[in-house]
């Protein structure tokens, strides 16, 4: 199995509860239907004081294989463009269990 997490800071100005629902939505809709991906979750966070960044993805491949399909698959480039332009940083990890 293979997890992996990506966090993001969002560009100035957007409202994090409207995107964190919004991205939840498209995450949902899109990711979790790519093959060999187990589970999908985003997370914001509550803190904004003591937080690096807005939002995170957390999500549970069945193994390499299935992450290495998820990169190139035209539902996850469909969820890096609705996000483009909303984030100013990203953060990514993965690690195989």
């Amino acid at each position: 199995m293979v997890k992996h997490l990506v966090m993001w800071k969002l560009e100035d100005g957007l409202d994090r509860a409207q995107q964190a629902k919004d991205f939840r939505e498209q995450a949902t809709a899109l990711l979790t239907k790519i093959e060999g991906v187990l589970k999908v979750e985003l997370w914001e966070g509550y803190k904004a004081q003591t937080i690096d960044h807005d939002l995170a993805l957390y999500i549970e491949f069945a193994g390499r294989e299935a992450e290495a399909g998820y990169r190139n698959h035209p539902y996850h480039i469909q969820f890096k463009e609705f996000i483009k332009g909303k984030v100013r940083e990203r953060a990514c990890i993965d690690t195989e269990v």
